[in-house]
């Protein structure tokens, strides 16, 4: 009974870090603890860990179209270590405009967004790989587009 009591303090905490006082956030956590009550503390603690909290973790929302499962799916293709952390970095200080997984580039056979892929299915690697190709040339074309911007504007 303690060390149940004792993980809720310390969920409780992680979550009142991650959502710095703003209530949207904190209802954001409050869901992921609520459909995800075993594995939460992975999401939660890579989001700590990574510093993704208050405007970042609501950056990284919006970029998952406001969609739990879709959030899901980017915290684990993010867990999975595909992004290196300057380039989760790099994302953020561009507002997070561009999303870290798209489902118009899923390969064929993928699980929808509100299911889960097997452990240990082939296909999640495969998955993995295309969806960091596809983010690279989305910010590639993002700060060449804002380079030139700036290169073109006369001050």
């Amino acid at each position: 009974m303690n060390n149940i009591y004792n993980e809720e303090i310390c969920l409780n905490k992680i979550s009142c870090y991650l959502s710095e006082g703003n209530d949207d956030l904190k209802n954001i956590i409050d869901t992921i603890l609520s459909i995800r009550s075993k594995t939460a503390i992975y999401e939660l603690m890579f989001l700590y860990i990574n510093n993704i909290k208050g405007e970042r973790l609501l950056d990284l929302w919006n970029s998952c179209d406001e969609n739990i499962n879709i959030f899901f799916r980017t915290i684990r293709v993010l867990r999975y270590g595909i992004y290196s952390s300057d380039e989760i970095e790099r994302n953020f200080s561009l507002g997070c405009k561009v999303p870290f997984i798209d489902s118009k580039y899923d390969p064929e056979g993928t699980p929808k967004y509100d299911e889960i892929f097997k452990y240990n299915d082939p296909l999640w690697e495969e998955y993995c790989i295309i969806q960091k190709k596809s983010h690279d040339i989305k910010i590639k074309k993002l700060i060449e587009s804002d380079f030139s911007t700036l290169k073109n504007k006369r001050y």
